[in-house]
C-alpha cells in the first residue's frame, strides 16, 4: 500500500462547491505531495512544480495493490491534475483506498485528527496545519520559502499519521472495501438538481425570511425581532403559559427536557414540529398569538434557504451534485450517511410535480406564494431531476426494520409477525388490536419506539411526531401490553446483552450467539473490541470495550466516535451498551448491509444509481425503457439472498419525472 496526500490551493471554496468541482475548478493547482511506502516504511514530499516525481514512487504508484488517502475522493480527484499537468502514472479507479471509510468501519472518528487521538497512535495530525491552510490555501493567497517548507513538513506529517492509525485499525474487508468503491461510483455519477427552481427559490425565501422577521416583532410588540432570538422567544412563550389551561400544560411538556436532573426548556425544530403536529390533528388548541409565533419560527428555520443554495454551489457539469453519499456514515451500524446537500434530511412531505410546476410558474411570474417557507420546503425533493428525456426509478423497502426484527431474532414466537408481512395484513392496525386499543396510529406509534427496549418516554417521544397525546398512565399501560404479545423481542434484548458480557468475559477464547447474530471479542484490537457477526458476515465494532458494575449490574461501555472530548482532554465518550441499545444497532446495521448489497447488485444488473435515501434506491433510466428498469429493480430488491432466508421483503418501485414521496 501507498499512502498519499496532496495539499492544494484554489479559489474555489472546498467548504461550499464540495470536493469534485472544488477539485475540477481550473484555479485548482497542487502545492506539494507527500508519499509513504506502507511496506518498506519509506517516505517522502515534493513539491511537483520544482522536482520530478522520483523513479521510486512512481514505481509504487504503477504496482501498489492499493494507494491511500485519507477521505480518498479528494486526493483521487486531484490527482487527475498530477496526471494531467505533471505526468503522474495513471491510477486504476479500483485500486484506490480511503483510511477514513477504514477508521468508520472500525466505529472510530472519521477524521484524521480525531482518529490520531482516539486509537493514541504516536504521529498526530500537527494542529499547525489550519493556519498554513488559511495563509496559503485560501485567497488571497501568501506564499514564501519558509511558508513552502513548512507545508511540506506537515504534509509529510500526515502521511505518517495515515500509517499509524491504518496499522492499529482493520483493514477494510475485499467486500467493504468493494462496497465503497460502488458508493463512489454512485457518488461520481451525481444527481442533477434543477438550478432554475433553486434559484427562484433561494430569491423567495431571502425576501420571506425578512418578511417573518417584522411578522414576529408586530406579533411580540418588539419583544422578539428575529426568529434567531431565541432565549427571547422562549422567555415569552413560558411567560404566555397558563399552568391551569390543559393545553399549555401539554405544550409546557412538549417544550421540557432533562439535562442530567435539571428541568430545562426548548423551541427547537424538533418540539416545534410536534407542537403543529398535535395542533393540526386537533388535539392541542393554543392562543392564537403563541401558535403564530411557532409557526413563524418554523417556517424562518425551514432548510430550504441553505438547501437551494447548496444546490446552486455544488452543480456542476450537467447541472449534478456529486460526492454527496458517505459510505459507512453511521460507524456503528454501516448506513450511509449524506454530506453537502445533505440528500437524507429533505422532508418527506413535498409537492407532486404538478404541483411543483405551478409553483415553478407562479416564481416564474413573480407571483406571491401562499405560506412561503413552506411551500419551498416542499419543494426540495421535487428539485431533484433526472436528464431531459429519463425518469427516477425509485424503490423503497416496505417497513424494513419492522421485518428485519423479528427475523433476526429467530424465535419462533415472531413467526406470526413475520407472517403478517409474508399475508399483507397491515401490521399496525394489528400491532393496535393487540395492545388494547382501536387507533392504527397508535400502533404504528408502538412498532416504531419499542422495539428497541424503549419504554414510557419512547413512546411518547415517537407519539409527538404524529400529533398523540396519551395520559401516562395509558402509556405505560400500551408499553407492558406491547412487551407481553412480543415477549420474543424483550427475550432478544437480553440475549444480546449477555451474549456480549460472556464474549467479552472470555476475553477472546470463545463467541457467543444469541438470535441471528453471534457475539466475539478481541482482546488486542483497540484496546479489546467487541464484534457483533451478522448474518451476512459483516460485524459491528465496539473499540475499547470493558466490563463496568454499574447500578443496572454488569454492563459492557465501549468508545463512542460522535463523543468527542472536551479541549484539554485526552478520553474519547464513552456510551454504556445495553440490550435495546444493542439490539437496535444490530437491526439497522442488518438493513444497512442488506442496502449496500442491492445497491451493488443494481449496479451489476446494469442500472444507473444516482442517490440512495434511506431504504431507497434511486435510479435515473431512459423513459423508454422505465417499466423494464422497474422491473428489474423490484426483483432486486425483493430478491432475497440466501444468508437472509424466510426474510420477507417488499419493494414495489415508482417512476418519477420529478423526485418525491411515495
Amino acid at each position: 500500500m501507498l499512502i498519499i496526500d496532496f495539499e492544494t490551493r484554489s479559489n474555489a471554496d472546498l467548504t461550499k462547491v464540495g470536493t469534485v468541482e472544488y477539485a475540477r475548478d481550473l484555479s485548482t493547482e497542487i502545492l506539494c505531495v507527500a508519499f509513504y511506502d506502507m511496506c518498506e516504511g519509506k517516505s517522502t514530499v515534493i513539491d511537483p512544480e520544482t522536482t520530478d516525481l522520483p523513479s521510486y514512487y512512481r514505481n509504487k504508484l504503477e504496482t501498489a495493490d492499493f494507494i491511500v488517502a485519507h477521505n480518498a475522493t479528494f486526493d483521487r480527484e486531484i490527482y487527475n491534475i498530477a496526471v494531467e499537468v505533471y505526468g503522474f502514472p495513471e491510477v486504476a479507479f479500483d485500486r484506490w483506498y480511503c483510511s477514513s471509510a477504514q477508521m468508520r468501519v472500525n466505529a472510530l472518528p472519521a477524521s484524521l485528527e480525531d482518529a490520531c487521538l482516539s486509537t493514541k497512535v504516536v504521529n498526530k495530525k500537527d494542529f499547525s496545519g489550519s493556519g498554513l491552510i488559511k495563509k496559503m490555501c485560501i485567497p488571497p493567497f501568501e506564499m514564501s520559502d519558509e511558508l513552502m517548507k513548512s507545508m511540506m513538513k506537515y504534509c509529510l506529517k500526515d502521511v505518517k499519521a495515515t500509517a499509524d492509525i491504518m496499522r492499529a485499525t482493520r483493514l477494510m474487508t475485499a467486500t467493504e472495501h468493494s462496497e465503497w468503491l460502488t458508493n463512489e461510483r454512485v457518488n461520481m455519477r451525481g444527481v442533477r438538481v434543477d438550478v432554475e427552481l433553486a434559484s427562484l427559490a433561494q430569491s423567495y425565501a431571502e425576501e420571506e425570511q425578512s418578511s417573518i422577521a417584522a411578522d414576529i416583532t408586530k406579533l411580540t410588540n418588539g419583544v422578539v425581532t428575529k426568529p434567531t432570538q431565541f432565549q427571547r422567544i422562549k422567555e415569552y412563550v413560558l411567560d404566555s403559559l397558563d399552568l391551569d389551561d390543559k393545553n399549555d400544560v401539554i405544550l409546557e411538556n412538549y417544550m421540557a427536557v432533562m439535562k442530567g436532573t435539571e428541568k430545562k426548556h426548548t423551541l427547537d425544530k424538533g418540539v416545534r414540529e410536534s407542537v403543529i403536529t398535535a395542533i393540526d390533528a386537533g388535539n392541542l388548541n393554543l392562543y392564537e398569538d403563541v401558535e403564530a409565533l411557532i409557526r413563524l419560527l418554523d417556517n424562518a428555520s425551514a432548510a430550504s434557504v441553505s438547501k437551494f443554495k447548496r444546490m446552486i454551489w455544488m452543480a456542476g457539469e450537467g447541472d449534478r451534485v456529486r460526492g454527496a453519499f458517505v459510505y459507512y456514515g453511521a460507524s456503528q451500524t454501516g448506513r450511509y450517511a449524506s454530506r453537502g446537500l445533505q440528500l437524507h434530511n429533505m422532508k418527506r412531505d413535498c409537492f407532486t410535480p404538478d404541483q411543483a410546476d405551478v409553483n415553478i410558474d407562479r416564481m416564474r411570474s413573480g407571483l406571491a406564494l401562499e405560506d412561503p417557507m413552506q411551500r419551498l420546503s416542499k419543494l426540495l425533493r421535487p428539485a431533484l431531476i433526472p436528464d431531459e428525456g429519463n425518469v427516477f426509478v425509485v424503490g423503497d423497502w416496505s417497513s424494513i426494520e419492522a421485518r428485519a426484527l423479528p427475523w433476526l431474532a429467530y424465535d419462533n414466537r415472531a413467526d406470526a409477525k413475520l407472517q403478517m408481512f409474508r399475508d399483507g395484513v397491515d401490521v399496525y392496525v394489528m400491532a393496535a388490536k393487540r395492545i388494547g386499543v382501536e387507533d392504527r396510529q397508535i400502533g404504528k406509534v408502538a412498532e416504531l419506539s419499542l422495539g428497541y427496549g424503549g419504554a414510557s418516554g419512547a413512546f411518547t417521544a415517537m407519539a409527538k411526531n404524529y400529533g398523540v397525546v396519551l395520559p401516562e398512565y395509558e402509556v405505560v399501560k400500551i408499553v407492558r401490553n406491547w412487551r407481553r404479545v412480543n415477549i420474543w423481542a424483550v427475550d432478544f434484548w437480553r440475549d444480546c446483552e449477555n451474549a456480549a458480557i460472556r464474549a467479552v468475559r472470555s476475553k477472546g477464547k470463545n463467541s457467543y450467539s444469541a438470535g441471528r447474530v453471534c457475539y466475539s471479542f478481541m482482546p488486542e484490537l483497540l484496546g479489546g473490541t467487541l464484534f457483533c457477526e451478522l448474518p451476512n458476515g459483516s460485524t459491528i465494532q465496539y473499540p475499547y470495550a470493558k466490563l463496568e458494575h454499574t447500578e443496572y449490574g454488569m454492563s459492557i461501555s465501549c468508545l463512542k466516535a460522535a463523543i468527542r472530548p472536551k479541549k484539554g482532554e485526552t478520553e474519547w465518550g464513552r456510551v454504556r451498551l445495553w440490550g435495546g441499545l444493542m439490539v437496535e444497532n444490530i437491526c439497522q446495521a442488518f438493513c444497512a448491509a442488506l442496502l449496500r448489497d442491492k445497491v451493488g447488485d443494481a449496479e451489476r444488473y446494469g442500472l444507473d444509481v444516482v442517490a440512495h435515501v434511506h431504504d431507497e434506491i434511486i435510479c435515473e433510466s431512459k423513459k423508454t425503457v422505465d417499466k423494464k428498469t422497474a422491473a428489474k429493480l423490484q426483483a432486486i430488491m425483493e430478491t432475497v439472498p440466501d444468508y437472509a432466508e424466510g426474510l420477507p421483503l417488499s419493494a414495489e418501485p415508482v417512476v418519477m419525472r420529478r423526485y418525491g414521496n411515495h
